[in-house]
């Protein structure tokens, strides 16, 4: 647990060191909102996300071994990784502006 948490906090500090950086040097030009719209550009990152859940939700079906862990994982994973990326979505595939 000690481990765990350190890693976290580490990696807390770092993403609160680059969202001051962002917050102070960060200048928004055309191309960037251009992007930053786009529902394509929000709809890879749901799309990647949803690919990573669909390989826990395969664990049960390819394996023979350990199904007393694949079964639990996969389980957890459409409770919130599916849906995670089904809310996201949704909530992409409804809004009009997305910056």
């Amino acid at each position: 647990m000690q481990n765990y948490f350190g890693w976290f906090l580490v990696v807390y500090i770092i993403f609160q060191l680059f969202a001051i950086y962002i917050a102070k040097y960060d200048i928004q030009n055309s191309n960037k909102i251009k992007i930053c719209s786009s529902k394509i550009f929000w709809m890879e990152m749901v799309a990647v996300y949803g690919i990573l859940g669909l390989f826990q939700l395969m664990n049960p079906l390819t394996h023979n071994d350990h199904l007393e862990v694949y079964d639990p994982m996969a389980m957890i994973t459409i409770f919130s990784m599916m849906f995670v990326t089904l809310i996201s979505f949704l909530n992409i595939r409804n809004t009009s502006k997305l910056c």
